[in-house]
């Protein structure tokens, strides 16, 4: 007679390799100037300077509210921001003026951007995005031009100008400064590269 060996489940641990890090495009100023100027139709280019020139997320943008805009204060204030968080973003004075270009045009009052022959709800995603393709397209900078990429040059742009991390965490909406800290990460020239130390061994 054999003895019965009761089964015990074969437990195997396995350790999955971390998802490689593909540090992101980014446009450069000069694309982003050629980007504008060819958004022709003026809900675009407006959407596209308030987009790159705040930081926005596409949500965020599409359900600005006229409301929102402080032009005293040179702030918008962001209500359903990610993990439904509100903040207020500084606003330059061209994205302002180019505002006020749009709303004397279509005289909104609620939603600052709606569909076009339907002013009571925000305009989708979807309508911004595929104007925003297609413009992209035309100008040979479809693999490098969507939303998620105007978000990326702005935080790019503003470090290279200069501005504190910390005040950048507050513009894009970040709830770790982790998060902000990535672009030093994949710019290492933004950051503090230290000090030449061969500079005085000759």
């Amino acid at each position: 007679m054999f003895k019965h060996i009761p089964h015990r489940p074969l437990n195997l641990e396995l350790v999955l390799p971390k998802p490689r890090q593909v540090i992101p495009q980014y446009l450069s100023r000069a694309e982003i100037a050629l980007l504008i100027k060819n958004c022709h139709e003026l809900r675009l280019k407006t959407m596209t300077m308030l987009c790159y020139g705040c930081g926005l997320r596409l949500r965020e943008l599409t359900h600005v509210k006229v409301s929102n805009i402080d032009g005293q204060r040179k702030t918008i204030f962001i209500e359903n921001g990610k993990g439904n968080k509100q903040r207020y973003v500084v606003v330059p004075e061209t994205v302002l003026h180019q505002l006020r270009v749009y709303w004397q045009a279509f005289h909104p009052t609620y939603w600052m951007f709606y569909p076009r022959w339907l002013n009571t709800q925000p305009i989708s995603p979807s309508g911004y995005t595929k104007a925003l393709r297609k413009v992209a397209k035309r100008i040979g900078l479809e693999d490098k031009c969507n939303i998620h990429k105007l978000r990326h040059a702005y935080a790019t742009h503003q470090l290279e100008a200069g501005m504190p991390l910390h005040q950048l965490q507050q513009q894009l909406g970040h709830s770790s400064i982790k998060t902000t800290q990535c672009y030093l990460h994949w710019l290492p020239e933004l950051g503090h590269g230290g000090i030449d130390l061969l500079a005085n061994m000759r």
